[in-house]
């Protein structure tokens, strides 16, 4: 098995637009659903990525103590810039879909 391919395997399922690449918990909204506050639970963010809760939103930017990220990691809290309006309450789990 490759490297690449290992490191990013998925529990036997390729990674791709109909499975999911990781999950984030919502702790704050602002900005009128186009921004997050969120916590990493599993897997990988970037920007450009979707989150998914009936539609799927791609992500604009990712924003960590201030300063912007090319990336998240499980157990990172992040500010996460929508492209697009979602409608989702603190507490919520979402799902992160690659583009």
């Amino acid at each position: 098995m490759g490297l690449l391919r290992y490191i990013f395997r998925r529990g036997g399922k390729k990674a791709g637009t109909d499975n999911p690449v990781g999950r984030i918990k919502i702790l704050r909204t602002y900005g009128e659903g186009t921004g997050l506050r969120a916590e990493i639970i599993d897997g990988l963010v970037y920007p450009g990525y979707r989150l998914s809760r009936k539609k799927r939103v791609p992500i604009r930017r990712l924003r960590m103590e201030g300063r912007d990220v090319d990336f998240a990691v499980e157990g990172d809290t992040v500010d996460v810039s929508l492209e697009g309006e979602l409608n989702a309450e603190p507490g919520d789990t979402l799902e992160v879909y690659i583009v």
